[in-house]
């Protein structure tokens, strides 16, 4: 009986057996209402069920049901409507029974006799329609009350991606512009286009973006099928579809079946085999893990072989590649062969041909030919991996050039399926640049990889990466291009280590050639399956060659020490992380250190905390995150097998980060001596109570640094050196002047302090041991320990009971040149060398000092010859007769009134050589200096000398001695051991070009580049029969070189230089560029010419010299990208050879692509007048900066439109708008109506695509006004600007210009506000806006949104700190914002638009300055000090201790003591004074942040004034005065005075 209850809110159906039914929905939840359903439904998305999905539910009803919809009558109908015939609601779904296993005999047997029952009670009387109807449905319910249902878990609909929910709005968006634009005004039109095809560019690339995800998410399926049963998947592949209907009677077709499948002799039985042999047992044990990716590749033949053979059987026609012989191979449309082609089995390599006709072959050039197109070339061969090598090194091909371009995807079988695109134009591809193919199956038969110049542990090896691809390739080493972290790794698990590191480039050195250039790889990728350029195909330089770290185990240790891998903080490769993290100190202890050590190789190890011995105090910068609370019960064989806990950052103290270390060692512990012990490590050669101090501790040598920066403890003073002598067995000692350190000792303390009567340094004050420093240890502990006796004993006083290092005194040169150069003295008690005063310095002293240093003579050269010169201390004044032996023997004092920079004493020593029975028979003079350096003049003696031929010796002429630097010209002579011709020979360095050699008496020399023309040129080659030529300065010169003549002054018509007016050899002076010469057989190859690879008005500079294109080279580009117009010559010669007569500018070369691996010319210089770039001197030449490709010119040449370009601003692409009307003047644009629809006309006209309009003098300041163009009005379609309405009117209205932004590849994007990174905690607030980086306007810029910006930044909070004035050299893109200063980040503060954003009326910049923590800046009083109230000015920023430098000129000390009294933390200064401090000798290190302040008095906090904030260490001499010292009052500032301590 069926009731119902409450018809608008649920429904409850209930059948004559009893049962409630319920409501199911399609995902798998029920419930009790069908109301309650169909809510779930609608929030749920379960409407939206794919038509599949309902299919399936369909499909799971049983086959009762089935025939009963198939078979329907009215009697049945009704009988359906009856209230006694159990029934589910239409809307359900019945689920699958959890029926038992068949062996469950007793549960079917009760399942039975239940089924019986409820028959027989329900439907005993009932007809047999109504039987039939009900019986499908009693034995369903009853078997479901017995076993239950299946728990399935039906999924849910997919969730939609950001990207696909990105099209989706989109593509709406799009409809619904297109209805607008129809809609719109003519007006209106332009701009709305703009904006629907800046949304066609977004939805195309995310369509691409999206159809790529489904390609990979369809081939890792394909990849999992395969995998999970091969031989179906490839059934699959190659089966038809089943289509068709079955017309045959059914027992037709069971008479088939039985006739085809049936075995007439089934049941007679088989006799028994004999002689039968059983197979043995398999020699290989049966691999049954699923295939690797490699494998998978390899079957692709096998299933190629299976595709055929199922063809051939079904007489179907599949596309296959086959290759007709070894070396040649065919598809539907190439013909591919390899010449010199070697196939040895695994591999195959050749250079390449391909043809379309078989007929007519050509070459394919390394540029244009990738790897991709390798991989598919290699296909056609049966092979699966492919590899292209650049430079015809596989050989050069004797055919043309194949006209195609083919560009293919690792996806294509066969070239038929690439894409066949044209030439790229002006291409220079040559034979030399055949590209050749190696192809291979298996990458460790072609492939070699080393590690050179590096070092090698137990656990890991490092090295300068070298490859090659045997037996093709020489050794080769790898570009740092694209090269990262898991490129390492890659290349580490080739040579069988785990994990591998990315180091610093140039670290190992350079190799001979680079053979790999853009290596990126993709996680867990094998190395030549990674991103690469072909082989030999590269930009790098030599100083660019990869170095990589590979490792076997997951941990490692960074020490300030590299050479000792036993000490150090810990670090913990995390394989799923893909990364090293940092490890807290935390519950740190000696079972976590015996873990790590022993999986580096060591027996036992000890555990330090807080960094100790670490690399530098804040922990490493390239760790991804931290781990803590590392528990280990110390049995563990690696660290990553304990238990520990991941956070992102480990704690601080102070400014030291809280760091597990260790120290291991290669024994037990307990055989350790781990007392602690001094000794004194003295200089080689020097007596052994002198050198610096050596502590040991933990069984660890290391040394004390005079560090102050983070402890705060006093520099070292003889009370400490006393205790650290004593300890090391001598009576007592004093500490002598530290040295610069080679850094290859650990530091245990950094700082101490001591009385002098302890007898250890455990009785002292000590810092923690081990902690480091912010930076490396620069003046570690030096000590002179004595056992008696006093230190500084003068010469005449010294015994035995003294230290002899006490009674030492040299002399040392500092050389400048040769043997000349500034002696210097070294002075006892202060331990520094000292220069000697010139003014009342001789040559008498200068024999002294020359004999002293070994030599036989010596003369004295002017003072301050060799420039500006400081000497450690104010210099000496030496006073000496001549006939002392040594310095000491003279007169020696101080010299006060004597300039250290220019008054310097020098000289010039040297030997008397008697050259008697030896010698040449005859010479010939070399006159102007030909060989010697004009720079070393003053620093030889200067001699005159008068012979007549027939002396024996030099010496025998007679002789005049000038003052040195007198002589204008200097002798030179060519010795010749027999006569020689006077004849002359011209040649050149490389045959047909190079630098010009002449070869006279049997030596060679060189032309001289000064005025070295064409006409020059032609003369030379004519004598080398050729038919003209080409000038160029060569800069390969070396500092000896012999220049036989220069000046030529030919007219263009001789046939040798001997012809033209100015030749005479050997009267060159020496000359700064040697002369160079192109010859060329014909004067049509005379041509130089230009292009622009960019567009038609700016791009790469690139030159053409006898057919070949190549880069011009300008190594001082940095300079020339900040002049305007007009400016610059060379700019100007070549815009007028490219037919711009209106001028250009050199760019930033980075904006553009690389065009060319060849440096055509390496120099160019022009006077600005010159027609073509051949009428400049043209440079030429190896040279290394070049060929780096660093210095490639870029350039833009101006049409009616250009950019004044400021410093600042990296490229021409942005800048002042100016236009240039009726081809006279170039004419400012003002702001006013200028809209973004005339920047893109403008950037149009400069060669740019898409163009953004800034208003309001953007970059400050103001230029000249005057005749500016006040009205510029544009359609928007025109391609040059001067085609617009525009107004020349004198001044603007507004008084400011339009800025525009230009873009040549893609639209701007959308506004995106963001605060732009900074390189440290402070400085320019920095924003990015429509792609472009900018300044922000100090007006009205204050905390609220310095704090906003920090937060962004990553930082807790901030501050604004002084601005600066950018005087007219800086872009605002932001000005007048407004944040309240919770905001997250800087978008949502309010502010104007870019269109109104630029005026800045004070021109300057805002500062932030960032904090990790709330704290605020403290200023506080340090030590130092008389009273607490005086002292160093120190400045805490996040628990790091800074300082105000004071050094610079134009400080106010007096008006800086008084805002930083006012400033400091929690006190009440009314006033403060400067101190000036009286102590000397001593040398500090410490770190700096404020420098050049300049308060006027009245700021509230020192951040206040304007200041340079720059942090950095700064080593310096106390006595300077360079540190703020202040001594704070709260009185009254009238009774103040100046204090001295």
């Amino acid at each position: 009986m069926l009731t119902e209850t409450a018809p608008r809110t649920t429904r409850t159906r209930t059948t004559n057996v009893g049962l409630e039914m319920d409501y199911s929905c399609i995902c798998g939840r029920r419930f009790a209402t069908e109301r309650g359903m169909k809510i779930h439904r609608t929030k749920m998305g379960c409407l939206n069920m794919s038509s599949q999905q309902q299919r399936t539910a369909i499909a799971d009803k049983t086959l009762e049901n089935q025939s009963q919809v198939q078979n329907h009558s009215a009697k049945e109908i009704q009988a359906e409507n009856r209230d006694d015939v159990p029934r589910h609601p239409s809307s359900d779904k019945r689920h699958k029974i959890n029926f038992r296993p068949a062996s469950s005999g007793k549960q079917w047997e009760d399942l039975d006799s239940k089924i019986v029952l409820k028959i027989e009670s329900l439907l005993g009387k009932s007809t047999l329609e109504h039987k039939l109807a009900t019986f499908g449905d009693i034995v369903y319910q009853t078997c479901l009350d017995t076993f239950g249902a299946k728990q399935t878990q039906t999924k849910c609909p997919p969730q939609r991606s950001r990207r696909q929910v990105e099209m989706d709005t989109l593509r709406k968006q799009k409809r619904k512009l297109k209805k607008q634009i129809r809609a719109a005004s003519s007006e209106e039109t332009n701009g709305l286009l703009v904006i629907w095809r800046q949304l066609k560019a977004r939805h195309s690339a995310l369509s691409r973006a999206e159809s790529a995800r489904k390609k990979r998410s369809q081939k890792r399926k394909n990849q999992e099928r395969f995998i999970r049963d091969p031989f179906q998947f490839a059934r699959q592949l190659f089966q038809q579809p089943k289509s068709g209907t079955l017309t045959v009677e059914r027992e037709e077709l069971e008479t088939h079946l039985k006739k085809t499948y049936s075995d007439p002799t089934r049941e007679i039985p088989v006799e028994e085999t004999t002689g039968l042999v059983w197979p043995a047992a398999p020699g290989i044990k049966f691999d049954s893990k699923p295939p690797s990716l490699q494998e998978m590749r390899l079957g692709r033949s096998a299933l190629l072989c299976l595709a055929v053979l199922c063809s051939q059987a079904s007489g179907q026609q599949i596309s296959t590649v086959e290759p007709a012989s070894l070396t040649t191979a065919q598809d539907s449309r190439y013909y591919v062969r390899l010449f010199n082609a070697t196939h040895a089995g695994h591999y195959l390599h050749g250079g390449i041909e391909i043809s379309e006709t078989g007929n007519s072959w050509g070459f394919v050039c390394a540029e244009e030919f990738h790897n991709d197109n390798g991989l598919v070339l290699c296909k056609m061969f049966g092979f699966s991996r492919g590899e292209v090598i650049a430079g015809g090194v596989l050989g050069q091909s004797q055919e043309g050039r194949f006209p195609d371009r083919l560009i293919c995807s690792a996806r294509n079988a066969s070239l038929s399926e690439c894409i066949a695109a044209s030439r790229r134009q002006g291409d220079s591809c040559t034979a030399r640049d055949t590209a050749g193919v190696i192809c291979f199956n298996n990458t460790r038969d072609v492939l070699d990889m080393r590690l050179q110049d590096g070092t090698e542990s137990t656990t890991q090896v490092s090295g300068r990466l070298e490859v090659r691809l045997t037996p093709i390739t020489p050794w080769g080493t790898v570009c740092d291009d694209s090269f990262t972290d898991r490129s390492a790794t890659s290349a580490c698990r080739f040579l069988g280590y785990q994990y591998g590191e990315f180091d610093m480039i140039g670290l190992f050195g350079s190799g001979k050639q680079t053979l790999l250039d853009e290596v990126y790889c993709r996680e867990n990728q094998e190395f030549l399956d990674c991103e690469h350029d072909s082989w030999g195909l590269h930009d790098c330089a030599p100083s660019e060659d990869v170095g990589i770290q590979c490792m076997n185990t997951s941990v490692r240790l960074l020490s300030a020490i590299a050479d000792d891998p036993s000490v150090g903080s810990v670090e913990l490769f995390i394989t799923s992380k893909g990364g090293w993290f940092e490890v807290c100190d935390e519950d740190w202890d000696d079972n976590d250190a015996k873990v790590v050590c022993r999986e580096l190789g060591f027996e036992d190890g000890k555990a330090l905390k807080r960094n100790s011995l670490g690399l530098v105090s804040y922990g490493s910068l390239t760790a991804l995150g931290s781990v803590t609370n590392v528990n280990c019960v110390g049995t563990e064989p690696a660290l990553s097998n304990c238990s520990m806990d991941s956070i992102k950052l480990c704690k601080f103290h102070g400014s030291i980060i809280d760091l597990a270390a260790v120290v291991c060692y290669p024994t037990p512990v307990s055989q350790v001596d781990m007392a602690d012990a001094v000794r004194i490590a003295s200089d080689p050669g020097a007596s052994p109570e002198v050198g610096y101090v050596e502590i040991r501790h933990l069984g660890v040598w290391g040394r004390i640094c005079e560090e102050v920066s983070i402890f705060e403890f006093p520099l070292m003073s003889d009370a400490e050196a006393t205790v650290v002598c004593k300890m090391a067995g001598y009576a007592g000692g004093q500490r002598i002047a530290s040295r610069i350190s080679d850094d290859t000792h650990h530091i245990w303390l950094r700082g101490m302090k001591c009385n002098g009567s302890e007898t250890s340094i455990d009785q002292c004050q000590l810092p923690e041991w081990g902690s480091p420093g912010l930076v490396d240890c620069l003046a570690p502990l030096r000590v002179l320990c004595y056992k008696s006796g006093q230190f500084g004993v003068p010469l005449s006083q010294c015994t035995s009971g003294v230290a002899s290092f006490a009674c030492y005194e040299e002399v040392k040169l500092e050389p400048r040149s040769g043997f000349s150069g500034i002696p210097q003295f070294y002075h006892l008690q202060t331990e520094q060398w000292k220069s000697f005063c010139g003014l009342y310095f001789t040559d008498t002293e200068a024999q002294v000092i020359c004999r002293q240093l070994g030599y036989q003579d010596g003369q004295k050269v002017p003072e301050g010859s060799f420039g500006p010169f400081r000497a450690s201390h104010f210099p000496l004044s030496v006073s000496c007769n001549g006939s002392e032996s040594h310095l000491a023997q003279c007169t020696i004092r101080n010299q006060t009134s004597c300039d250290q920079q220019s008054e310097y004493a020098a000289v010039s020593c040297y030997n008397v050589s008697d050259t008697s029975g030896q010698g040449y028979p005859t010479g010939i003079p070399i006159c102007c200096s030909g060989l010697f350096r004009r720079e070393t003049a003053a620093m030889h003696p200067e001699l005159i000398y008068a012979c007549d031929g027939s002396e024996p010796q030099l010496k025998n002429c007679t002789e005049t001695r000038l003052p040195i630097g007198v002589c204008a010209s200097y002798a030179s002579v060519a010795c010749l051991s027999e006569a020689v011709s006077d004849d002359y020979h011209v040649t050149l360095a490389n045959i047909d070009h190079g630098p010009i050699e002449i070869l006279y008496y049997g030596i060679a020399g060189f032309v001289c580049a000064d005025n070295f023309k064409h006409s020059d040129a032609s003369a030379v080659c004519r004598e080398e029969g050729y038919n003209s030529g080409l000038a160029f300065h060569w800069r390969d010169q070396h500092e000896d070189s012999l220049f036989w003549a220069s000046q030529l002054h030919c007219s263009g018509t001789e046939s040798k230089i001997s012809e033209c007016p100015g030749f005479a050899l050997g009267q060159s002076s020496r000359c700064p560029n040697i002369a160079g010469a192109e010859c060329l057989m014909s004067n049509d190859d005379g041509n130089v010419n230009l292009r622009l690879n960019g567009s038609h008005t700016r791009g790469m500079v690139e030159v053409q010299i006898r057919g070949r294109w190549g880069s011009l080279c300008l190594k001082d580009m940095a300079d020339r990208v900040q002049r305007n117009a007009d400016m610059d010559p060379e700019a100007n010669v070549l815009c007028r050879q490219l037919g711009f007569t209106q001028g250009g500018v050199f760019l930033v070369s980075s904006t553009f692509n690389r065009s060319s691996v060849y440096v055509m010319l390496t120099g160019l210089r022009c006077n600005g007048n010159e027609t073509k770039i051949s009428d400049c001197d043209m440079f030429r030449g190896n040279d290394v900066q070049c060929e780096s490709h660093a210095y490639d010119a870029a350039l833009q040449c101006f049409v009616g439109a250009q950019l004044q370009v400021i410093p600042p601003v990296p490229d021409s692409s942005h800048g002042i708008l100016k236009v240039r009307k009726n081809g006279m003047t170039w004419h400012p644009v003002c702001d006013t109506g200028i809209t973004d629809r005339e920047a893109t006309v403008a950037c149009r006209t400069l060669g740019f695509s898409y163009g953004k309009m800034q208003c309001c003098n953007a970059v400050g300041g103001q230029i000249s006004m005057a005749e500016s163009i006040t009205r510029l009005t544009c359609a928007g379609d025109e391609t040059d600007v001067t085609n617009c309405t525009m107004s020349v009117a004198g001044n603007c209205t507004s008084g400011q210009y339009a800025y525009v932004h230009c873009s040549s590849r893609d639209p701007f994007p959308p506004e995106n506000l963001r605060t732009y990174r900074m390189a440290d905690f402070f400085g320019n607030a920095t924003v990015e806006r429509f792609g472009v980086q900018g300044g922000v306007c100090a007006d009205g810029f204050g905390d609220e949104e310095a704090m906003v910006m920090c937060r962004e930044l990553g930082y807790n909070t901030g501050q604004a700190i002084h601005s600066f004035d950018t005087n007219m050299n800086y872009l605002f893109m932001l000005n007048h914002i407004n944040c309240s200063g919770t905001e997250s980040r800087i978008s949502q503060c309010m502010m104007p638009s870019l269109s109104n954003s630029g005026t800045c009326v004070s021109g300057k910049a805002a500062m932030i300055l960032c904090k990790r923590t709330n704290a605020d800046i403290v200023a506080r009083i340090g030590s130092g000090g008389v009273s607490p109230d005086s002292g160093q000015a120190q400045l805490v920023l996040d628990g790091r201790i800074m300082y105000i430098d004071v050094s610079g000129r134009d400080t106010d000390l007096s008006q800086l003591a008084n805002v930083f009294c006012r400033s400091v933390t929690n006190k009440s200064y009314a006033y403060g004074l400067p101190v000036r401090r009286t102590i000397s000798g001593t040398v500090t290190r410490d770190t700096i942040l404020m420098s050049n302040v300049n308060c006027q008095g009245q700021e509230e906090s020192i951040l206040d004034c304007s200041a340079v904030f720059a942090p950095r260490y700064a080593s310096f001499d106390v006595s300077r005065n360079r540190l703020l010292y202040v001594n704070c009052n709260s009185g009254d500032e009238k009774n103040a005075s100046f204090h001295m301590t």
